[in-house]
C-alpha cells in the first residue's frame, strides 16, 4: 500500500471500522467512513473512478487480510456495480486496439497435446500448466479453491471460481475440458498432493507459485501461441483466451454465439444478465 494511503488507513479508517459490527447504527458509519476514505483519494487529486481502481483494491486487501472476508467494512468500502462496470469499460481502447490485431491459433490440437502431457509430469508447475489450457482456470484456483466433479467425458462441474462477488450460494456450473474430465481430475488431485496451500491466503499463493507456472507455460507453449499484442503474460493467455477459443470451436453448439458460450464456460455471467444491449456489447467486448 502506497505511503499516504497507508498513512490514512492506519491512523484514522482501520481503527474506526475494526470495533463496528452489524447493528443498523454501525452500518452507517462504516459507509460514513467509506465515503470519508474515497474522499481524501478526490482531495489527492484521484478524482476519476479508473485513477482509483487500485487504491479500493488495496485498502479492500488490508481489510481481509486483518478482519477477514465477512467484515462488514467490506460491504461499504467498495464500488457499486454500475461504478465497476465504469472502470472495466474504460479499458476499452486498449481492448479495442487489441481485438484488431488478432492472432489466429493454427495448431490447437498440439497445444492440447502438450497440455495434455503436462497433466502427466513429475513437476507440479508443468501439471498446474497443463491444467490452465485444459481447464482454463486461474493458477489460484487450481492451488486452493476449485473442486472438480465428473459431469460428463469431457467437461465437469466446477466450484470455487474467484473473481466473484459473494453470492448468497456457490457458484457452480459446467465447464468443458480440452482432454478427457477423468484426466483433469486427477491431474488437480496430483497438484494438492504436491503442493499444500493450506493456511495461505491467495495473494501469497499467486506471488509465490505463479511464477513457475508462468515459466513453465514459456517453455512449453511459447512457438505454439501467436504473438499477443497488449501486455500480459503468457499464462494468463493460457487460460483466458486459448483455452476459451478452443473450447468454443471444438464444443459450442451451432446455435449459440461464441460470446455467450464463452461468457457460459468462464463464468462472466455478468455480460449474460444485462439486460442494457449497448452495454451488453461493451461488456462482451471486454
Amino acid at each position: 500500500m502506497r505511503r499516504w494511503l497507508k498513512t490514512l488507513y492506519d491512523n484514522q479508517y482501520f481503527p474506526a471500522v475494526a470495533p463496528l459490527g452489524d447493528t443498523p447504527q454501525d452500518q452507517q458509519i462504516s459507509r460514513q467512513w467509506a465515503d470519508w476514505m474515497k474522499q481524501q483519494w478526490h482531495d489527492h487529486g484521484l478524482k476519476e473512478l479508473k485513477q482509483q481502481r487500485n487504491l479500493m483494491t488495496e485498502v479492500r486487501q488490508a481489510l481481509k487480510q486483518q478482519l477477514g472476508e465477512d467484515h462488514r467494512a467490506l460491504e461499504a468500502m467498495n464500488f457499486t456495480r454500475d461504478e465497476w462496470i465504469q472502470i472495466n469499460l474504460s479499458i476499452n481502447d486498449r481492448v479495442a486496439a487489441r481485438n484488431e490485431q488478432q492472432g489466429l491459433i493454427e495448431q490447437p490440437e498440439a497445444i492440447v497435446d502438450r497440455a495434455k502431457m503436462l497433466l502427466e509430469s513429475r513437476e507440479w508447475s508443468e501439471v498446474a500448466a497443463g491444467l490452465a489450457v485444459v481447464t482454463g482456470r486461474r493458477c489460484t484456483e487450481l492451488l486452493q479453491t476449485a473442486e472438480f466433479t465428473y459431469a460428463s467425458a469431457y467437461s465437469v462441474w466446477f466450484t470455487g471460481a474467484l473473481k466473484r462477488r459473494k453470492e448468497a450460494m456457490e457458484l457452480r456450473f459446467e465447464i468443458p475440458t480440452l482432454g478427457p474430465a477423468k484426466a483433469a481430475i486427477a491431474a488437480l488431485d496430483t497438484l494438492r498432493s504436491r503442493v499444500d496451500t493450506q493456511g495461505l491466503d491467495l495473494e501469497t499463493i499467486n506471488r509465490k507459485y505463479s511464477p513457475p507456472v508462468a515459466k513453465a507455460c514459456d517453455r512449453y507453449f511459447a512457438e505454439l501461441i501467436p504473438q499477443r499484442a497488449g501486455r500480459g503474460n503468457l499464462y494468463t493467455h493460457l487460460f483466458r483466451t486459448i483455452y476459451a477459443r478452443i473450447a468454443t470451436h471444438w464444443y459450442a453448439p451451432p446455435t449459440v454465439a461464441d460470446v455467450e458460450y464463452m461468457a457460459a464456460i468462464q463464468g462472466h455471467f455478468l455480460i449474460q444478465h444485462e439486460q442494457d444491449t449497448g452495454l451488453r456489447r461493451s461488456l462482451a467486448s471486454t
